[in-house]
């Protein structure tokens, strides 16, 4: 007698059969509820210690930028005393206006040497503790096994989403962001329009995330997931996370001192911290930071040139 095989009637159905509409419903509740979180970073200290470290690195940015700009004009003042023909055709165009090169090469220097200081400081007080900056934030693809094609995929939707959520705040009343660098950008050619962009595409990603993510973020994210806060938050280490996300994005925000695309940069900044969050590496949200200051350079260039 030939004896049937029961048919299992409770097994998973293959990805290849499963109806889309259930696969994007999957998608979404793992995505919003629950995401995996790679990100394992803990800072040494809490909010008195993070407080007094961070005013201090502050300080650091502040003089590391402004001594720069000193430096600089007060050579130029000098130098107008010497051979004040050659320094007037140096630093201004024949009609006047200042000359845009002198004028990116010095940002550039400045931005350099402010973020330079401000690392400087951060990476020197987590030596005493015996600590790498670099490997504590992440600054590798441990945790997305070395692909850099893992962290390029998650750039690019967090771009996407970057972008949609941008656009989506143009439905509230806000005000509308100022048009001033887009006015200069839009203007630059040449070595001026090169510095530009190797400022935003290059450098500020690189600084910008290392201290608003790898250290700012990371100090909060550790500050609210133990203590009174932490009960305050329900002893959730979700909300803890969500925590830091906000506050370091409120920083983020009011750092670039542009109060009219404020909430436009809180929303780039939570973005960019939950990439981070996701995927533990600070590879991810640099690249999107880069990504999107791309994108803003070239529709900011393409329109002013036409």
């Amino acid at each position: 007698m030939q004896v049937r095989t029961p048919v299992e009637t409770n097994r998973a159905p293959h990805p290849e059969h499963e109806p889309y509409w259930s696969f994007l419903l999957r998608l979404w509740y793992s995505s919003l509820f629950r995401p995996v979180i790679r990100l394992n970073a803990r800072f040494p200290w809490g909010l008195k210690e993070f407080s007094r470290l961070y005013a201090v690195a502050a300080v650091y940015y502040v003089i590391g930028s402004v001594v720069p700009i000193i430096v600089i004009f007060g050579s130029v003042i000098l130098a107008l005393h010497v051979a004040p023909e050659n320094v007037l055709n140096l630093v201004a165009t024949a009609d006047g206006h200042p000359n845009m090169n002198v004028v990116l090469a010095s940002t550039v220097t400045s931005f350099l040497c402010g973020f330079g200081a401000e690392l400087y400081y951060i990476e020197r007080q987590l030596k005493k503790e015996g600590l790498s900056l670099w490997k504590l934030i992440g600054f590798n693809l441990d945790s997305l096994n070395g692909s850099w094609t893992e962290a390029v995929k998650r750039a690019v939707v967090a771009l996407g989403i970057c972008l949609l959520l941008q656009n989506l705040l143009d439905v509230f009343p806000l005000p509308q962001p100022s048009q001033s660098t887009a006015e200069l950008a839009s203007t630059l050619d040449g070595g001026a329009l090169f510095g530009f962009f190797f400022l935003a595409a290059v450098m500020a990603p690189f600084f910008e995330e290392i201290i608003f993510r790898g250290f700012i973020f990371n100090a909060f994210r550790n500050v609210f997931s133990e203590g009174r806060i932490f009960k305050i938050l329900g002893q959730s280490k979700r909300m803890a996370d969500y925590a830091a996300i906000g506050f370091s994005s409120l920083l983020f925000a009011g750092a670039h001192m542009e109060p009219t695309a404020f909430f436009q940069l809180f929303v780039v900044g939570v973005v960019l911290a939950e990439l981070y969050r996701r995927s533990g590496t600070l590879v991810a949200p640099m690249l999107l930071h880069a990504f999107n200051n791309i994108v803003a350079t070239l529709i900011i260039v393409l329109s002013g040139k036409a």
